[in-house]
């Protein structure tokens, strides 16, 4: 904890240094003055991080924080140039007539678009691969196409023949025959052979020629 403390004394005691050095140059020389801002998009007014400001044919300069902001000792008269890959380049001059030793301003960063011929790119190379490959090309059918399809009879038969029974049939079926033998416990079931009633809608069935069906 304490060599952390001495460290961000150590810290402030360069910056306190750095500023009274800028203070004692601009004092010293009546051109010199301290330039600062803010560097934002044209559009949303958002903070343009990392944006190069240079002198003009001095090739020094300084780049912003990510909030946007700069700061730098400039000449008056001189001409600053912005750059930022994706705006276009601003140039700002700094006026000659200035009386305060700081002056800061907002400069605003519009994008640089560039507008394209329209490219249309083709698959083929030919009218004729075009051709071709338009009467060969497989239309899907629509949704009431596929419809009547998976609706046709002997679709359905084929699914009923390869869907196995649920788990509720079996579970039914189970519970009916279990049911009836508890039904019939103790005596024979009912034989319909011997069944005179059974005999006569047989043979009326027959009469009637259902069996032709």
């Amino acid at each position: 904890m304490i060599t952390r403390i001495k460290y961000i004394l150590f810290g402030i005691l360069i910056i306190s240094t750095q500023l009274n050095a800028q203070s004692d140059t601009l004092d010293a020389d009546p051109s010199l003055l301290q330039f600062s801002g803010v560097v934002l998009t044209a559009d949303s007014l958002k903070p343009l991080p990392y944006c190069a400001i240079v002198i003009k044919n001095k090739h020094i300069g300084v780049l912003t924080d990510f909030q946007g902001f700069f700061s730098l000792v400039v000449h008056k008269g001189d001409t600053l140039q912005f750059q930022f890959l994706g705006y276009n380049d601003k140039q700002y001059i700094i006026p000659d007539t200035l009386t305060e030793k700081r002056y800061s301003i907002i400069q605003l960063m519009v994008e640089d678009l560039i507008y394209l011929d329209e490219t249309v790119i083709y698959p083929w190379n030919t009218k004729e691969q075009f051709k071709e490959a338009f009467i060969k090309s497989y239309i899907p059918a629509d949704d009431l196409e596929r419809a009547k399809r998976n609706l046709e009879l002997q679709r359905l038969k084929d699914l009923g023949r390869k869907v196995d029974i649920d788990g509720s049939i079996l579970a039914d079926n189970y519970i009916r025959n279990y049911a009836d033998q508890f039904y019939y416990y103790g005596q024979l079931p009912p034989n319909n052979f011997l069944n005179p009633f059974a005999w006569s809608k047989f043979f009326e069935a027959w009469q009637n020629g259902e069996f032709r069906k």
